[in-house]
């Protein structure tokens, strides 16, 4: 968890932050004082034996190698598989497992290697399974990106900017790391209430719906005008408190509104629910909020059937919401006419027939007022 990669300028460069990090106390004493601390920790010589910048890490190592007692060959044994068959498996993952002979994998793999076995790979078809793996290799890897980014960008950076020792600086990265090893190991439990959330939510969108592939919600899209030219002008620090606002500000607004967040696209934000209603509620409330900043939002609401893979949706009523979004002005909110017709508590003015891209017809579309 130490920032920046081994290509670095030199030390005394003002606007470089890991000479910026060089400003801690970098003696000899000093530096020895991490490396006994490192090793009580349970280091060993040869991973002290790197550049200062880097030792702070070698707490991530220890920490994390600390339930991992099988190699390749053990897993396989205990899992009755060929070591090519757990390598592969991991592989699937997006993991990669460089030394067959290390050992980098924990006793709770191997329950969790059979689950992965048989729940995925024998149940699905190959290309199904590989598909479902995929998703969540993709979403733990995510969260593993933003658990190391968010504590470099905070934490990390905080302290040095206050002045913090090598020695708080290891200290903070061990005690980040250990955090996040005890927070790894609860989320089973969270994931529960996900998966009872989207057992609802899928038995609300597939009523009456065409086929057992379709949903039938509505899609809605929020970006920024402008954000690129702005983005220019604000330092790293302050873009990526403008996108942490712009994301926060969206998942606490659709969270109370009952909706989801799908993904979030450079500086737009892709919603859905079942209700057009709570859709539009959270595409005016966004607009409202940013717009009292140096944003300049604009949004997209359709509704019909989609498409639901993997987590995403799409379909004509995706496109067609992103369309819309396109082509409203900031400030303002376009829909379909099935939004207007299935949210009624709203007020909506006649915007005219537009020509959007990829559809062949002029399209009525209705401004959220």
């Amino acid at each position: 968890m130490t920032g920046p990669g081994a290509e670095r300028p030199a030390p005394d460069s003002a606007s470089d932050p890991t000479a910026q990090a060089l400003r801690v106390s970098v003696d000899a004493d000093q530096v020895e004082q991490v490396r006994v601390w490192l090793r009580e920790l349970g280091a060993r010589d040869d991973e002290l034996e790197i550049e200062v910048i880097d030792l702070p890490s070698v707490a991530v190592d220890v920490l994390l190698r600390r339930d991992a007692t099988l190699s390749a060959g053990e897993m396989a044994e205990r899992t009755g598989r060929t070591v090519d068959e757990v390598i592969a498996l991991y592989h699937e993952l997006g993991i990669v497992i460089g030394d067959r002979a290390e050992e980098v994998f924990s006793e709770d793999e191997v329950d969790l290697t059979n689950l992965l076995e048989w729940a995925v790979l024998d149940q699905f078809t190959p290309q199904e399974g590989h598909e479902l793996v995929v998703v969540v290799a993709r979403a733990l890897q995510s969260i593993a990106e933003a658990s190391v980014s968010g504590y470099v960008q905070t934490i990390q950076a905080r302290l040095l900017d206050e002045g913090g020792t090598l020695l708080d600086w290891a200290q903070a990265t061990a005690e980040a790391t250990e955090m996040a090893r005890r927070l790894s190991a609860g989320l089973g439990s969270l994931f529960n209430h996900y998966l009872r959330q989207a057992m609802q939510h899928q038995r609300e969108a597939q009523q009456g719906v065409s086929s057992w592939a379709a949903s039938r919600v509505a899609v809605g899209f929020v970006d920024l005008v402008g954000f690129t030219p702005l983005s220019s002008s604000l330092t790293h620090e302050e873009l990526s408190r403008l996108i942490g606002d712009f994301e926060s500000q969206a998942f606490d607004m659709a969270t109370a509104a009952g909706v989801r967040i799908v993904k979030h696209i450079g500086d737009e934000i892709m919603f859905m629910a079942v209700d057009p209603a709570a859709v539009c509620r959270v595409a005016v409330d966004l607009r409202d909020r940013l717009s009292a900043t140096t944003a300049r939002p604009r949004g997209g609401v359709a509704y019909g059937e989609v498409i639901t893979r993997h987590g995403d949706v799409y379909g004509p009523i995706v496109n067609l919401a992103s369309r819309l979004t396109d082509e409203a002005i900031p400030g303002e909110i376009l829909v379909s006419e099935a939004v207007r017709d299935a949210a009624p508590a709203f007020e909506f003015e006649l915007a005219g027939r537009r020509l959007l891209k990829g559809f062949d017809e002029p399209i009525p579309v209705l401004s959220l007022t």
